[in-house]
């Protein structure tokens, strides 16, 4: 038994033929039995079009960085280990030598003992050999202290020098004793670890649920699409078959040829020939009702199939027209055989909003050609308006589109259009958009194929999109292939390829409204209108205008040059954004690392910058910003509230009027204006300053001061610092620390044990 040939089974089960058993077992083995499940190898092009829905190297990625979080838990977790070996090998050797030093103590003692109350001098010399005896250990321990006070250990960060402790000592009140320090150090140390852990914990966490949900989304996808190309391929190739045996009969003469009003009048009559097919010879394309769209007049004839006596089929074939002078010229290089052609043969504006009525010959609501471009209209004939614009945007941010034909007779964010300067354009259009363009489908270089669109609707009636996809050169370089725009996106002016548009997009120039969209890598120069929303926007997206009101928009990695609208909402940007502008009232701002350069207007809050962000600037009143680790050079003006810095950052500005600021363990360089308050800084943090201060030093736990007095440029406060611990009592009930200004000695402050402030310069307290 062995699969045969669809043509060598119909010759087999011709009319008049007696079928062997082997020709019925033939036949049998060469279908599929509804109940054999068809294995994923078998769908011809699935793995392609899976592969073409989820990038590895993004797995990889996220796969990398869990393990790095993994590292950097452990790393975190041996530190915290050894500095607890450290502080108990302290507290070890300080109780071996606070022993010994009692035991010698107690010794000689006796020996003073003994010689103050007159003994003889076999006594004292009993009394010194016992002494004597512990000599060796006196002489260890001697050398231990000298050591101890002496030298300059640089080989380990373990205090076990004279010098290494006074640097530890330096501003510790003479109330604290060394235990409650170390037993201090201790629980600091193991809170700043634990915070860290948990830190990198949740991050984790997060980034493994947002990839839990991610692979559940792509699951979803996965299913749809296997299900949608399923659907198409067997109507394809069916549809394939029939175009075939339309070929082979239109070449055998066997067609009956009519123009389309006597088609019309068989039908109505019923006097159809089943199974016969009716080639219309003055079919043309036809479009109404939409002053934006026409039809360029290119002439092809229509073969359909006649399935009873009032019904024909609407799966249609394209033919040659030996009608057209020029047709030869204008189809030379097209493949006509290999189009699949939907055709109604009734101008039905009910269910076809362009349908000309008077004057149609029937429409063509479907029409895939040679390369896979598939539309819901015939994309070789429907052409639209595309007029000039002028870049009209506040600081020139779409230089690209000015002065090109991109434009709609519609409302576009930074655009306006010359309604009376216009081109003619087809879907796909080759030209530089400075002129009038051909038809890129009609390439033999096959640069533009696989673009999909769907149907759009108004009311129950389908509609024109008015899409128009640019390739600007023709080349590999510009190619327009594989793009996907979905049901109801109309009004779309774009160039490149692997663009996804979905869900009501329309005006991607762009129309207002937008929403739900998923535009693909390399897009610039979009004009985004007002409330552009939940849209989904590719990496290296760049010189965007995003109007006002916009929000819920995600952009990837690498995206410049973008500008929001006032008011917009929960915009995140991915990773090596730059240059983005967000005017103001923005809220629900979030930037990936290594973002930089990004001005937020006034007004804006909650907005959180990863790690290693910088150079970004935050205009005043800004509510509510978080930094990651290391982030530099920061600027936030005036009147800003709850600012908060990672650890390692260094080099930022907070501006003056501010409150509610906190930098992280180890923040260097930072500056805080003006009359500001409630301010905390972390361990091993220096060289911060206040401004009009020339130097500041705040250690550790210093929080909910306030030292608004330093405003003097003149005369300014030269060198203070405020000891561990410092604090008000609250972010409502700050502590008032007021230094003196212009004083060259050092002034400190801080609480004493009774919990009152205290300003003083250690100098003044010695006679």
């Amino acid at each position: 038994m062995a699969t045969q040939t669809t043509a060598q089974l119909k010759a087999w089960f011709r009319k008049g033929m007696y079928p062997t058993e082997a020709q019925f077992a033939d036949l049998v083995d060469s279908f599929r039995h509804r109940n054999e499940k068809v294995g994923l190898p078998d769908v011809d092009g699935l793995a392609e079009a899976l592969n073409t829905k989820y990038d590895r190297s993004e797995a990889s990625e996220l796969e990398a960085r869990m393990d790095r979080n993994d590292a950097a838990v452990e790393r975190m977790e041996d530190v915290q280990e050894n500095q607890s070996l450290e502080i108990s090998a302290i507290h070890r050797t300080d109780e071996a030598q606070q022993a010994e030093l009692d035991e010698l103590a107690g010794e000689l003692a006796k020996v003073r003992a003994l010689i103050k109350e007159g003994a003889t001098l076999d006594e004292a010399k009993t009394a010194m050999l016992a002494l004597g005896a512990s000599y060796a250990g006196l002489h260890a321990l001697a050398s231990t202290v000298k050591t101890f006070l002496e030298a300059s250990d640089t080989k380990d960060k373990t205090i076990n020098t004279w010098r290494e402790l006074e640097q530890f000592l330096d501003g510790i009140t003479d109330t604290d004793s060394l235990a409650a320090l170390l037993s201090s150090m201790e629980r600091r140390v193991t809170e700043a670890c634990g915070r860290a852990v948990a830190e990198v914990r949740a991050a984790f966490e997060e980034r493994a649920d947002e990839q839990d949900a991610a692979i559940g989304q792509l699951r979803d996808g996965l299913r749809e699409l296997d299900g949608e190309i399923r659907d198409i391929r067997e109507e394809n190739e069916l549809q394939q078959m029939h175009i075939d045996e339309i070929y082979g009969l239109v070449e055998s003469g066997t067609v009956t040829e009519v123009e389309y009003g006597t088609l019309v009048s068989l039908r109505d009559r019923g006097s159809l020939r089943p199974g016969s097919l009716y080639r219309i010879t003055d079919y043309e394309t036809a479009v109404a009702n939409d002053p934006e769209a026409r039809s360029a007049g290119h002439l092809f004839d229509i073969v359909v199939r006649a399935l009873a006596p009032d019904t024909l089929s609407e799966e249609a074939a394209a033919v040659r027209s030996a009608r057209d002078e020029n047709y030869a010229e204008y189809f030379a290089t097209a493949n006509l055989a290999a189009w699949k052609v939907k055709y109604c043969l009734d101008n039905d504006t009910a269910r076809f909003q362009w349908a000309d009525s008077a004057n149609g010959r029937g429409v063509i609501y479907r029409l895939v050609d040679e390369w896979g471009n598939d539309c819901p209209y015939d994309f070789k004939n429907v052409q639209f308006r595309r007029y000039r614009v002028r870049d009209d945007s506040a600081d020139g941010l779409l230089p690209d589109l000015a002065n090109t034909y991109s434009g709609l007779n519609a409302e576009m964010e930074g655009l306006t259009a010359d309604t009376a300067d216009y081109v003619w354009a087809y879907t796909f259009s080759l030209g530089d958009r400075k002129r009038v363009g051909s038809d890129a489908s009609l390439s033999t270089a096959g640069h533009c194929a696989n673009n999909v669109i769907r149907s759009a609707t108004a009311g129950r009636a389908f509609r024109l999109n008015n899409v128009v996809l640019y390739d600007e050169t023709g080349t590999e370089a510009t190619r327009t292939d594989g793009n996907i725009i979905c049901g109801e996106c109309v009004g779309i002016t774009m160039s490149g390829h692997g663009n996804v548009l979905m869900h009501s997009c329309h005006g991607i120039v762009t129309g207002a409204g937008s929403h739900g969209n998923t535009i693909g890598p390399g897009c610039h120069s979009l004009s985004a209108g007002k409330e552009f929303a939940i849209n989904t926007i590719g990496a290296e997206n760049a010189s965007s205008l995003f109007g006002s009101g916009c929000r819920a928009n995600t952009l990837g990695a690498m995206c410049s040059g973008n500008k929001f609208g006032t008011g917009s909402q929960a915009v995140t940007f991915g990773e090596y954004c730059e240059d983005n502008v967000l005017e103001r009232g923005c809220s629900v701002i979030r930037f990936g690392s290594a973002c930089s350069d990004n001005q937020l207007g006034t007004s804006c809050q909650y907005i959180v910058l990863q790690d290693n962000c910088f150079n970004n600037i935050f205009e005043g009143y800004i509510d509510h910003v978080a930094f990651g680790l290391m982030c530099s050079n920061n600027r936030l003006s005036e009147y800003c509230l709850q600012i908060s810095f990672g650890s390692s950052c260094s080099g930022n500005e907070v501006g003056t009027f501010s409150g509610g600021i906190s930098f992280g363990f180890g923040c260097i360089n930072n500056i805080i204006g003006q009359e500001t308050g409630n301010i905390y800084i972390g361990n091993q943090c220096r060289g911060n300053w206040v401004r009009y201060c020339e130097y500041m030093k705040l250690n550790d736990r210093v929080c909910n001061i306030d030292m608004y007095n330093w405003t003097d440029s003149s005369n300014p406060v030269k060198n203070v610092e405020v000891l561990g611990g410092t604090s008000g009592k609250s972010n409502s009930e700050l502590l008032q620390i007021r230094f003196a200004t212009g004083m060259e000695a050092r002034q400190y402050a801080g609480l004493n044990s009774a919990g009152e402030l205290r300003i003083w310069t250690p100098a003044d307290l010695v006679n």
